[in-house]
């Protein structure tokens, strides 16, 4: 027949070990945000896109301004 194992002896209180009302100090604080989830992030990253369409916007005027246009007209005789 095996030996019946031996109860396992409670676990010593430590010193180092915070109290209660550490504990729900510690739960009551909220955790910090994640770098992603903070609106100036979301700001800068909006502000950068609108800059860069606009800068794109004026980029492509530009070219279109650049662009030789030649106007023609229709052959006429020379009066004599």
């Amino acid at each position: 027949m095996p030996a019946a194992p031996l109860p396992s002896p409670p676990p010593a209180v430590d010193a180092a070990l915070p109290a209660d009302a550490d504990v729900a100090a510690v739960l009551a604080e909220s955790a910090p945000r994640v770098w992603w989830c903070r609106r100036w992030v979301w700001a800068a990253a909006a502000l950068a896109v609108l800059a860069g369409l606009c800068l794109w916007g004026w980029l492509v005027a530009r070219a279109a301004d650049a662009a030789p246009s030649y106007t023609t007209t229709q052959p006429r005789r020379a009066a004599t």
